[in-house]
């Protein structure tokens, strides 16, 4: 069968294009291992629930929702959030009911075989990789397609055909809303690691003479992307200095000296010298993530 041989040929070449990355995978499997434990936290039911939803909402209407939003706000969403799960709901039941397999094969296995990995494995092994929307896009994508060929194939009767049309261009007027304000946005909920990059930025940009002091004691991913990402917001007065806990030399020559992230040891190491203190501007969990030195 030329399309059973067409579709072995096509794995194995991805097999093969993708295998540098599996050999670099499995070298460094201990540290990768380290650097994705989070994804294995446990988490209630509930609350994979509430990101399942949210995440499948954000694929069609994307307004920045989420659940702690003040109550009369959420309540005037969920409508929209329900209507949109029962047009996927039913998108996926005439697609299985009124076409034939050839037709929606390829969007259940989308759908299907990126739930069952990533679902299975939080359930039983515990986790939350299921409500990471980037893991999903397969099954989002599926659910994508679903939707838009009910809306090209499905047969309404005359008196429906007005109504069908104003949900196909509400649908797609609401998508390309959320577009809008996500261009525009400062920050987004799928930056929620960086939340905070934006008003560090302003803070910093509104002193003259500028120095921001951090360190990497121990190795960050999470520090070096945000410093990455504020060097984009940062005017280009400001200069970074990188210092290490053993070798403390504070810089007079600033009017301001900010400190980003820095770890316990340069922090005890500047509380030694007695000319200055640690003034807190932004903390998360008792740590310092934006904080200046001033005089004593």
């Amino acid at each position: 069968n030329k399309t059973v041989i067409g579709y072995f040929l096509a794995s194995l070449a991805g097999f093969i294009a993708l295998s540098p990355w599996i050999i670099v995978f499995l070298k460094n499997s201990g540290n990768a291992s380290d650097k994705t434990s989070w994804q294995s936290l446990r988490r209630p039911l509930s609350e994979l629930i509430k990101n399942w939803v949210l995440n499948i909402n954000n694929q069609f209407v994307d307004v920045g929702f989420y659940w702690d939003l003040p109550r009369p706000y959420l309540i005037s969403t969920l409508p929209v959030i329900l209507i949109i799960l029962i047009t996927i709901a039913y998108s996926f039941y005439w697609l299985l009911t009124k076409t034939e397999m050839r037709v929606w094969l390829f969007v259940v296995t989308l759908i299907g075989v990126t739930l069952v990995f990533f679902i299975s494995a939080d359930l039983i092994k515990g986790g939350l990789r299921s409500a990471n929307a980037r893991y999903m896009i397969p099954c989002y994508l599926g659910m994508q397609i679903s939707v838009a060929y009910l809306f090209t194939k499905v047969q309404v009767t005359t008196q429906l055909q007005k109504l069908w049309r104003v949900a196909l261009v509400a649908l797609l007027s609401m998508g390309i809303v959320s577009c809008c304000l996500y261009v525009s946005a400062d920050n987004w909920w799928d930056k929620d690691r960086s939340f905070i990059n934006v008003s560090i930025a302003r803070t910093v940009n509104s002193a003259s003479k500028p120095l921001i002091i951090t360190d990497f004691s121990v190795y960050n991913v999470d520090k070096i992307g945000n410093l990455l990402g504020m060097s984009h917001q940062i005017d280009p007065k400001t200069k970074l200095l990188l210092m290490s806990p053993k070798n403390v030399q504070i810089p007079g020559n600033f009017n301001e000296v900010f400190l980003y992230s820095i770890s316990p040891e340069l922090k005890t190491q500047i509380a030694k010298i007695n000319q200055y203190k640690i003034q807190t501007i932004y903390a998360e969990n008792d740590e310092i993530i934006l904080g200046k030195i001033v005089n004593k």
